[in-house]
């Protein structure tokens, strides 16, 4: 992640907070897999979605002799997307951080960096929330209705749950829309759901990592679902402070294209606004943004508050664009109750 950069001064744009937070990334997050960034040079913009006319031959392309060839048409659809700003901003007391710097920190970036990490804390419940409805993703497997993935009860010579199947089964779904998925997002408690899974434990009961007691990990269900596995371990809390999976117990396969455009058939898309405006300087003028982020300091108008303010913002609008290169699964298993949670401080 690397060190923020020095301050820049009161009242003027960070353009190094900018682009730290064009840069910045939450391990625990993983809506960029699924939701790729996309620049855009306008605030709202239609934007292409294609058809697969391209799967369907209904054409004769054999020709006769001095006969005319069948013709065909390019067809797609249209939809609309709207960047708005995503702002936050935190108060920076001289007191505090006077009595911050003497426990050998620096509140102002401290204060910059928390406001930046609830900025793609949000992005990510939002973009977990809409790939996690059902009525979003026509594509979808409640395991409620079946057999959850922690379902272990043996049944004679077998077990309730087959984890591998269903994956190969919803892949096989994806493929049909002319795409291979590409990404498989699981929850915290589906990963510990299917690493102690006894089909999956089966694959490696006689390899090296066995016989050697090792765990099974992200490495060894990539392996074993044929798909690059990532764990969504992001936590956000109420505010009565307590806690909760933002993806839930919750499996999504995705096609995400690797160098994402407005014109291909990536599930999801992030559209961040690179021409947006970063806001005005105290004497006046304007100053633009970094590819649609912006951090921006100033001391109180009111001096005898004594203390300065920072603001963090970024423009981008979250679409799911291509609902048929995805396979939602929901209720994979009963997560655990989530422990205490230390309430925060008031200063």
């Amino acid at each position: 992640m690397g060190s923020l950069a020095p301050l820049a001064p009161t009242g003027f744009p960070n353009v190094a907070l900018s682009n730290f937070m064009k840069e910045f990334r939450n391990n625990d997050f993983v809506g960029d897999l699924v939701f790729p960034r996309v620049p855009v040079d306008r605030q709202s913009f239609p934007y292409l979605i294609f058809d697969r006319s391209d799967q369907r031959l209904t054409e004769v392309t054999r020709r006769a002799p001095g006969g005319t060839p069948q013709s065909i048409r390019m067809t797609w659809t249209e939809d609309t997307y709207f960047a708005h700003d995503h702002a936050l901003k935190a108060e920076i007391p001289d007191e505090l951080a006077i009595y911050a710097a003497g426990l050998n920190f620096n509140l102002k970036q401290k204060s910059i960096q928390r406001l930046i990490n609830k900025l793609q804390l949000d992005r990510e419940v939002q973009i977990a929330n809409l790939v996690t409805n059902t009525a979003n993703m026509p594509n979808h497997l409640d395991l409620s209705t079946t057999h959850p993935w922690d379902d272990y009860i043996t049944l004679g010579t077998s077990y309730a749950s087959h984890p591998i199947v269903d994956v190969d089964n919803a892949k096989e779904v994806v493929r049909q829309s002319g795409v291979k998925a590409n990404q498989m997002i699981i929850s915290d408690p589906t990963f510990v759901a299917l690493r102690n899974h006894p089909d999956i434990i089966e694959r490696f009961k006689y390899t090296t990592l066995g016989q050697a007691g090792g765990s099974i990990g992200t490495s060894e269900l990539s392996s074993v679902f044929g798909l690059p596995v990532t764990v969504a371990s992001g936590i956000v809390l109420s505010a009565a402070n307590v806690g909760s999976w933002i993806w839930g117990a919750t499996c999504v396969l995705a096609y995400s294209q690797p160098d994402p455009t407005m014109m291909d058939v990536s599930m999801g898309k992030t559209f961040v606004w690179s021409a947006a405006p970063g806001g005005k300087t105290p004497d006046g003028g304007t100053f633009p943004s970094t590819d649609g982020y912006s951090v921006v300091e100033w001391r109180d108008p009111d001096l005898s508050t004594k203390k300065d303010w920072g603001a963090g913002s970024w423009y981008y609008a979250l679409k799911i664009t291509a609902t048929e290169t995805g396979f939602l699964f929901v209720n994979t298993c009963t997560p655990e109750a989530f422990g205490t949670i230390a309430a925060p401080t008031q200063e």
